[in-house]
């Protein structure tokens, strides 16, 4: 009997422990589930399997060791106690307080081994964060509630497809009512639209969501397009052609090259490709697999090949008469598939299939990257065959063969059968497996593939079955949603309560593949592993797109540094698009994550920019100005000699031509003139021009407003005018000025300023440059501002040298210097364009074609010597280019130029060089104008609005306005 201040002070300490309950009912069950005493000494292990299903014993006793929760007096001592006093068990842990069996300390242990810190924890969004209903919730005489698809944007929101077969934003870091918003359109609302209810969908590289098929609870004919779902702008669009036929339950899996695959949805297994640059669909010639699946396990493998998992949903039409039934019909041979051309590929099976091999429709399969061998294995959890269905299966898919096999079926340790339940690969490397089991509070489990070790994982307070969905949350936690429930539920793995967490201070937001980069945390010197993990994109319990992709690294001081996955094309170890970046501590646990874009910049198609004034002359300079990183405007003469200009905000479609008013006494300008731009600040642009008269004249824009009236800006060269068709070439130096450069009817080299806005000063000569000659005419003055207050022009006089002169703080222009002399000492055509960039405030780069049409570079590095002039290689098969070309050059990134010219033969092409390197060698863009080269001596214009982007434009030989763009 215990003293009554003993009992007092237990009971307070009980009271003031506050138990949560799962903790209390799991504790409750260790208790009352033990039949001896040893029972309570060690909690009861989950086997550790070999890759053919045999319990590894050998590591058992280890396994036990770091398990024992109960000293055998004590644990004993609760047996006697239970069977005497409660032969149907403990209905609450006080009940052993009464008995002088349980103290605090004891509790505490209890607690320690059954609780959140092994087990993890569920919690329920309260009742008022339901997921709303937007439309009907019936079909028939059936009733539908909650959600069937989710996906995990990059902007932290998760898209919903709800059971009401509309769409929905929910904020996982907002548990309130007000998380909840409605995209600005619906794809079922638009022009032929139709439900995303039972489509698939993939993420593309830029981060949008692709969804494919659909329509509905049943087959759709008209569900044959791709709806493209915009985070950032929250927008559905449809992309511009549709797929060989409808789709109802495919699956699509990401290419590392820009393409989509799209596989099944009905009929015997056709597949599509869609094009992410081209939006189309193409599809693909093959006979050899016809299979009925419908949501194919299709995963893409490090080696760029597709393996077919066996898992799936059956035949369509069995499915729709019952949808929990174990069905016939499906495809029991594991292959791969492989692209052979640009529409045609090709299956190739393992293995063939034994009769007792198991039903895995309704199973679950996942991908397992790992950076020692086997570099890629696939799972495959449950099914619907409940005498296999307790049990999974893996393959090595490094390197797959006719030859290659499954395992034999692995039991799950806890005996318990899975069908339609859910796998999510976490942080750790552990995949979390939840739902699937007919009942509420069923058991999930945490397996880690690398040990094929099994730990029990807090059970699932509500049943999650057909139509579940369940993904990782950039916090590490997983959410869980669907089967007709509109409750969601957040489950907080173990690693969550071994303390605290890391944090990432700073991470890029977009790396390179094969890019080294830098991650700063304070808590460098105490991790132990780095992971980005691919968004999931999940419905029916299907996603075949997860991927873990482990990242070496080194630790110094506050910084980690890493290597992002190798460049090597098509990328399938890790596609271009979003990842989550998080950082885990020695004892596993992870931080929130930080998204990095993975991208590996390629050329796009070119494309057409709409028709000023019916096309415009050959040869044609299309001036680009980027006013803010995400706003590129154009300036160019048309036919008429009207000047025009079209622009093209976050990347959008450019928009219609329109023209500038006209300068030169309402006359417009020469044909062939050419219209220079300059953004001083992110909300103004100013033109200039040569008019008729060959009068300088200038226009402006303020915040993208009405373009203000064309005013001349008086006249250089001893008040004359200057030749017409000259370049004003202007730069800005500080948001508040603007400076412009001319050459006078006379050859001099004139200057001319604004500041605030206010009154053009008047112009002045820059010295002469040429044993104190002027220089030609039809000569070009080039400028760059390489700091807020420095200043540097390029001229070539009439020996063909090439001078440059500078201004810094606005004070005296320098004397005028020759920078030597490129093609083997020879000047270069008087009327060169020296083109200069600045790809830091410490280094000048200029650009030429020499009298022989090779293409010159030389430098200078904080304001020292000008190096010795070398060419960068050659063009067109080897040759030069023509002597008039102009070699535009644009630096996206500190440290990175990128140059563009024409070759002889008319094609485009571009070299570039890094951190000073050696030059790559150069290669062609395409064609645009319908596939043909470009006018021999037109000039490619480029600009980089933001960093790891790049826009180039050209007039193509039809006149007409094209545009590429790198990124």
């Amino acid at each position: 009997m215990i003293k009554s201040s003993q009992a007092a002070n237990d009971n307070c300490e009980l009271e003031s422990i506050n138990l949560k309950p799962a903790v209390h009912r799991r504790i409750l069950n260790f208790l009352n589930e033990a039949i001896s005493a040893a029972d309570l000494e060690y909690l009861k292990p989950l086997f550790i399997h070999d890759h053919e299903g045999v319990p590894i014993h050998d590591h058992e006793d280890q396994t036990v060791s770091q398990n024992r929760v109960l000293d055998h007096d004590i644990a004993q001592k609760i047996i006697n106690y239970r069977d005497l006093e409660y032969p149907l068990g403990f209905r609450h842990l006080k009940e052993l307080f009464s008995g002088d069996l349980l103290n605090s300390g004891v509790l505490d242990t209890l607690k320690h081994h059954l609780g959140e810190f092994n087990f993890g924890e569920w919690f329920s969004l309260p009742s008022e964060s339901q997921i709303p209903r937007r439309g009907s919730m019936h079909q028939g005489d059936r009733t539908y509630d909650g959600v069937i698809h989710a996906a995990l944007l990059h902007t932290g929101s998760i898209l919903f497809i709800t059971a009401d077969e509309t769409t929905l934003l929910w904020n996982p870091e907002d548990l309130t009512p007000a998380s909840f918003q409605d995209p600005r359109n619906q794809p079922h609302t638009m022009p032929e639209g139709y439900s995303q209810l039972c489509g698939h969908h993939v993420f593309l590289s830029d981060g949008r969501l692709l969804s494919l098929g659909g329509g509905g609870y049943g087959p759709n004919p008209i569900a044959r397009w791709g709806y493209k779902f915009d985070p950032i702008e929250k927008t559905w669009a449809r992309t511009s052609t549709p797929m060989s036929d409808s789709r109802w339950y495919p699956t699509a899996v990401a290419l590392g090259d820009r393409k989509v695959l799209v596989a099944c949805g009905h009929g015997t297994g056709e597949i599509d490709i869609y094009d992410e640059a081209a939006d189309r669909f193409t599809k693909v010639d093959l006979d050899n697999k016809p299979f009925f699946n419908l949501y194919p396990g299709l995963h893409l493998l490090p080696n760029h090949l597709i393996f077919y998992s066996r898992t799936g949903w059956g035949s369509a039409f069995r499915e729709l008469l019952n949808p929990l039934q174990t069905t016939g019909g499906s495809d029991e041979q594991s292959a791969y598939f492989s692209l052979t051309g640009a529409n045609t590929g090709l299956w190739r099976d393992i293995a063939p299939a034994s009769p007792s091999i198991a039903d895995r429709t309704k199973g679950m399969s996942v991908m397992v990257y790992s950076n020692t061998p086997p570099n890629a294995r696939v799972l495959v959890f449950g099914g619907a065959d409940p005498s296999t269905n307790n049990t999974y299966e893996v393959i090595d898919a490094s390197s797959l063969s006719p030859n290659s096999s499954w395992s034999a079926p692995i039991p799950f340790p806890d005996g318990e059968h899975r069908s339609l339940s859910s796998a999510v690969l976490l942080p750790d490397g552990n995949v979390f497996i939840s739902g699937g089991i007919q009942g509420t509070n069923s058991p999930c489990a945490l397996f880690n593939p690398q040990t094929n070790t099994w730990l029990r994982a807090a059970a699932l307070p509500s049943q999650r079955d057909y139509h579940s969905v369940s993904l990782l949350l950039p916090s590490g936690k997983v959410m869980m949603a669907g089967w007709q429930n509109s409750t969601i539920e957040i489950y907080s793995p173990p690693y969550l309560f071994h303390g605290s967490r890391p944090t990432i201070a700073f991470a890029p937001d977009m790396v390179r593949h094969g890019q080294r980069f830098n991650v700063e945390t304070p808590d460098a010197e105490s991790i132990g592993r780095v992971v980005l993990i691919r968004p999931m994109a999940v419905t029916h319990q299907t996603d075949t797109e997860q991927r873990v992709i482990e990242l070496p690294f080194q630790a110094q001081r506050n910084q980690l540094f890493l290597a992002a996955p190798d460049g090597v094309e098509p990328y399938s170890m890790a596609p271009r698009g979003y990842y989550m970046l998080f950082i885990l501590n020695r004892e596993g646990v992870p931080s929130v994550a930080k998204w990095i874009r993975l991208y590996s910049p390629s050329w796009h198609a070119w494309f057409r920019i709409g028709r000023p004034d019916q096309d415009v002359p050959q040869r044609s300079v299309v001036w680009p100005v980027s006013r803010n990183p995400e706003r590129i405007d154009i300036f160019v003469i048309g036919n008429n000699g009207g000047i025009y200009t079209s622009g093209q905000t976050n990347g959008g479609v450019w928009e219609g031509w329109h023209p500038v008013g006209n300068p030169g006494a309402g006359e417009n300008v020469p044909t062939n003139s050419v219209v220079s731009a300059v953004a001083r600040n992110s909300d103004r642009i100013d033109i200039f021009v040569v008019g008729h008269n060959g009068g300088i004249y200038t226009s402006g824009q303020a915040n993208g407003g009405v373009w203000e009236n064309w005013h001349a800006i008086g006249n250089p060269g001893a008040g004359e005018n200057v030749p017409i068709r000259s370049y004003v070439w202007p730069v800005s130096r500080n948001p508040e000025r603007i400076d412009i450069f001319v050459i006078g009817n006379n050859g001099g080299i004139y200057t001319s300023g604004q500041t605030n806005g206010g009154a053009w000063e008047g112009w002045h000569p820059v010295g002469n440059p040429g044993a104190g000659e002027n220089v030609p005419t039809n000569s070009v003055v080039s400028a760059v501002a390489r700091a807020a207050n420095r200043l540097d022009i390029f001229v070539v006089g009439h020996n063909g040298g090439i001078y440059t002169s500078g201004q810094t703080n606005g004070g005296a222009w320098e004397s005028w210097h020759p920078i030597g002399n490129p093609d083997a000492g020879q000047t270069v055509p008087t009327r060169s364009v020296v083109f200069p960039v600045s790809r830091s405030m410490d280094r000048l780069d200029i650009f030429v074609v020499g009298n022989n049409g090779g293409i010159y570079t030389s430098g200078q590095t904080n304001g020292g010597a000008w190096e010795d002039w070398h060419p960068i290689g050659n063009p067109d098969a080897g040759e030069n280019v023509p002597i008039n070309s102009v070699v535009w050059a644009v630096s996206h990134i500190p440290n990175r130029i990128d140059i563009f010219v024409v070759g002889h033969n008319g094609g485009i092409y571009t070299s570039g060089q890094t951190d000073g390197g050696a030059w790559e060698g150069w290669h062609p863009i395409g064609n645009p104008d319908a596939g043909e080269n470009v006018p021999p001596g037109s000039v490619v214009s480029s600009i980089s609005r933001k960093p790891e982007q790049i826009d180039i434009f050209v007039v193509g030989h039809n006149g007409g306005i094209y545009s590429n763009w790198w990124g």
